[in-house]
């Protein structure tokens, strides 16, 4: 899983590989753990992008969190604007 650019002006773009018809959760969270956005993805096989526009929140640090086969991922980033 991979989180670029970082920092960001708030449009982020998340490179992930999953198996084709697998199913992930993708959540961008405030530090404090509450949930800004959340998305399903399915798996098309191999590497894929999702990109999220995150500009409208306020300069600060963030999390994504990415569940996927019993695994979570998480990667911190920051919006500087």
């Amino acid at each position: 899983v991979q989180l670029y650019p970082n920092p960001t002006n708030g449009k982020v773009t998340l490179r992930y590989e999953l198996e084709k018809g697998k199913k992930a959760t993708l959540q961008f969270m405030h530090l404090t753990g509450s949930v800004i956005t959340q998305k399903t993805l399915v798996g098309e096989g191999g590497w894929q992008q999702d990109q999220t526009d995150l500009s409208h929140q306020p300069n600060g640090a963030y999390l994504l969190r990415f569940e996927a086969d019993q695994r979570i991922i998480t990667r911190k980033f920051t919006i500087v604007k």
